[in-house]
């Protein structure tokens, strides 16, 4: 069981770099690969518009992402 955690975690740890790294080398504006992608954006959009107001050059991201976010959650309930 002990290695079956670890093996899950070692999956989960290379899906998260592998969509980091695809992210910032192809030059992607928003992450769809998956949904955990696109709540790590919305973390981070929301962070820098608390932390630096005068910066909101990314809030239109966040408008993108929270309509990808909740068509998701929409779709999983329906």
């Amino acid at each position: 069981v002990a290695s079956m955690s670890l093996c899950a975690y070692s999956i989960s740890f290379a899906c998260g770099l592998q969509n980091g790294l695809c992210t910032t080398f192809s030059g992607a504006v928003i992450r769809t690969t998956h949904v955990t992608g696109i709540l790590t954006d919305i973390g981070l959009v929301v962070g820098q518009a608390i932390f630096h107001p005068r910066t909101r050059k990314h809030l239109w991201k966040l408008k993108i992402l929270l309509w990808l976010y909740l068509s998701f959650c929409v779709g999983g309930f329906l």
